[in-house]
């Protein structure tokens, strides 16, 4: 029996659903503190990263390479705040 070649293909999965474009920072202005998470999560996808203990830090990047921090009172808790480098969108 002669030795096969094991090639090895990589995968790369992501998390929620695939979007064309990063959200700009005007929908991120219009959040408010009624929404949930699961709301934001269908309405702009998944976060790039996810951050925190005790509270949870969805971070998202925009075009310009900026980032917006979407601050939750835990994994199904309510929206505490949003904000942009130093700026705060929603309180």
């Amino acid at each position: 029996m002669s030795p096969r070649l094991l090639t090895i293909v990589p995968f790369i999965f992501f998390l929620g659903q695939a979007h064309a474009a990063d959200p700009t920072l005007d929908y991120f202005k219009e959040l408010n503190k009624n929404m949930t998470r699961i709301q934001v999560h269908k309405d702009v996808g998944e976060p790039k990263r996810v951050m925190g203990s005790g509270v949870v830090i969805d971070v998202y990047g925009l075009a310009d390479g900026s980032e917006v921090s979407i601050v939750w009172s835990g994994s199904e808790g309510n929206l505490m705040y949003v904000s942009h480098g130093s700026t705060t969108l929603v309180k």
